[in-house]
């Protein structure tokens, strides 16, 4: 679209790295994920070269989970992912438990193509009231937590099989420690799959994942101030 065209992101200072971007997508596309991680300091761009990598990704890039972190859910479990699926369901704060139980049933059996018992964990995981809905399952709160990781990935892994798809999850320093163990899973199993996962944190977050061989690395420095301005003015 041309409008759309013209309103791209402005490259000023990022070609290179939205460069990577763009080139770890494309060998992505081939079955060998890649996943990207994008560290910098608050305000340095992280944002805005994610927003440039997906303008120019363009109609290739048909799915985009975006996840975003906040400073205000850093110790509730799975935060990014229950926002984010509670925006995929179209949840609204006018929805009654019951009719947001029977939109998350209808995804997760129809689309996704997962079990009732996966429903109720999922529901858990969302702090839905489902228990006269779906049966208590016998585990350990540990285990109830594993399954959940698992399952949170398995439906990132569906979704990249059907279509192109790009994880891009923002903030990653405030991710709660459940969320960081769906990234690792997560990390670990995109290598076989057709698709890329891009991060963005800043320097006070140590990724545990940068020996992956898969897994690349961008530090944004700060612009000069002539680039700078160059992006005001733009």
């Amino acid at each position: 679209d041309a409008s759309i065209r013209g309103q791209l992101t402005p490259l000023v200072g990022r070609t290179q790295e939205v460069g990577v971007l763009l080139d770890r997508w494309q060998v992505s596309r081939g079955g060998e994920g890649q996943v990207v991680l994008v560290q910098g300091e608050p305000g340095i761009g992280k944002s805005r070269l994610l927003r440039a990598f997906r303008e120019r990704a363009g109609d290739a890039l048909e799915t985009v989970l975006q996840f975003q972190c906040s400073p205000y859910y850093s110790n509730s479990a799975f935060y990014p992912f229950v926002d984010q699926l509670e925006r995929t369901l179209g949840f609204t704060g006018e929805d009654g438990v019951e009719d947001k139980l029977e939109r998350l049933e209808s995804w997760m059996l129809g689309q996704m193509g997962r079990s009732r018992s996966d429903c109720g964990l999922l529901a858990r995981a969302m702090a839905m009231a489902c228990e006269a809905r779906y049966e208590v399952p016998e585990m350990s709160p540990q285990r109830q937590k594993e399954d959940t990781v698992a399952l949170l990935v398995d439906l990132i892994e569906h979704q990249a099989k059907q279509r192109a798809t790009a994880v891009l999850f923002e903030d990653v320093h405030w991710s709660d420690p459940t969320s960081v163990e769906v990234l690792t899973a997560l990390v670990e199993r995109a290598a076989a799959l057709p698709l890329l996962v891009a991060l963005t944190y800043r320097p006070e977050f140590s990724p545990p994942w940068l020996s992956r061989p898969h897994v690349t690395l961008i530090a944004l420095n700060r612009l000069s101030r002539a680039q700078g301005a160059s992006v005001v003015l733009g």
